[in-house]
């Protein structure tokens, strides 16, 4: 059982992502902004974190310089953009990220 950190100022997404982790036996906490998100990265540690691009305030990009000056955790990114969020996740190295489920669309 993995302990995930969900980041989306999109509160149906972060259910969405927590329903099937919980499905899974993870335990998932929650934060709907990247402050909150570093936040409680400085009070507990996760195994993943599973983070939004696209949110007001710090964006994932910038939460993720902040998590990478401390920690390797593993980052999962989303974005709702496809050609921006490719690129500049070669530009960071960033292994894997994903596309989110069109906001149109329901969940």
């Amino acid at each position: 059982m993995a302990k995930l950190l969900i980041v989306d100022d999109d509160a149906r997404l972060r259910r969405l992502v927590r329903t099937y982790g919980e499905l899974d036996s993870h335990f998932c906490e929650e934060a709907a902004d990247g402050q909150t998100a570093l936040d409680k990265l400085g009070h507990g540690s996760f195994d993943l974190i599973i983070l939004d691009v696209m949110m007001p305030g710090l964006d994932g990009f910038d939460v993720l310089e902040q998590i990478r000056k401390v920690s390797n955790i593993p980052v999962i990114m989303l974005t709702a953009r496809n050609e921006a969020g490719t690129a500049a996740a070669g530009c960071l190295g960033l292994p894997l990220l994903r596309r989110q489920p069109h906001r149109g669309h329901p969940y």
